[in-house]
């Protein structure tokens, strides 16, 4: 984009990294687990012959054991409590110990064979790198489980090691994962840059998009297909919280495809960008 585009003259400012969330930003992980639980409820129909009814009376009273115990605090490896969670899953059912670990392992199994990478990633990063851009990825999550994820992706072929935080990593250290201000601040150690030269992109309202705005990161874009209603709940929750502050409107992508063709319209050619709010209309601009 020329500066000429850049309204009023607003002043500009260096883009040094960009911090990229992981899950359904870089790679399509809901679209993964969907058709997983889909194999999972085959296994339970063909091998073990449980009803329709069965099978989605299992698969979702899972989702929710998993939505409110993700984490083991007593340790377990991660793989053994979902496996647990599953028994939960299948109640009474006398044959809950063996299929409790044949459906934990399909669903892990095919959800790393689904996981893939969006075909934009590896060479829009390719590009940031070529501007001496610094990338970045923040995920959360468990640690176990993320870097499975981020392994069948390939994502450590385009992104250094050090270079990928996971929240539960930095739990484990006594740190805190997003929407917390301190993993943000941990990146921007990593590749050496101050809050105000950054980027960060991601999925979540609450843990990207507030989280970054809270740790002081210049500019953020918010990927996501969902209505905004499911944004303003994100914000009611987060209204009673202590984190609670005014949040700034921030340009909304559809995917990241989408994200890496404007970010060719921001980034100027010495390698600046100009405002957040002047973002919001150059992409209503490319929107006519």
């Amino acid at each position: 984009m020329s500066r000429e585009g850049d309204p009023n003259g607003a002043s500009r400012a260096p883009l040094r990294a960009v911090f990229f969330d992981f899950d359904d930003t870089l790679a399509e992980t809901t679209l993964a687990d969907r058709v997983a639980y889909r194999e999972c409820a085959i296994r339970m129909e063909t091998v073990y012959g449980l009803s329709k009814k069965r099978q989605d009376e299992v698969i979702a009273a899972y989702k929710r054991r998993l939505a409110e115990r993700p984490w083991n605090d007593e340790f377990a490896h991660v793989w053994t409590h979902r496996e647990r969670l599953w028994a939960e899953a299948f109640g009474d059912d006398d044959r809950g110990l063996v299929m409790r670990h044949d459906v934990n392992s399909t669903f892990r199994d095919c959800r790393l064979e689904q996981l893939r990478l969006n075909s934009s990633v590896c060479g829009g990063i390719e590009k940031l790198r070529a501007k001496n851009v610094h990338v970045v990825i923040i995920t959360n999550g468990h640690h176990v489980v993320q870097r499975e994820k981020l392994a069948a992706c390939g994502i450590y072929e385009v992104v250094k090691l050090e270079n990928i935080l996971v929240g539960g990593e930095e739990v484990l250290a006594g740190r805190d994962e997003k929407p917390e201000a301190s993993i943000f601040h941990e990146a921007c150690k990593r590749v050496d840059v101050a809050p105000d030269e950054v980027m960060h992109v991601g999925d979540s309202w609450t843990a990207d998009m507030v989280g970054a705005q809270n740790a002081g990161l210049r500019w953020r874009v918010w990927v996501s297909q969902r209505p905004d209603d499911e944004k303003c709940e994100s914000e009611q929750e987060l209204s009673s919280s202590k984190r609670a502050k005014k949040v700034d409107a921030v340009p909304r992508v559809e995917n990241i495809k989408e994200f890496f063709e404007l970010l060719d319209e921001w980034l100027d050619e010495d390698g600046t960008l100009p405002a957040s709010n002047n973002l919001l209309k150059t992409r209503s601009r490319s929107e006519r």
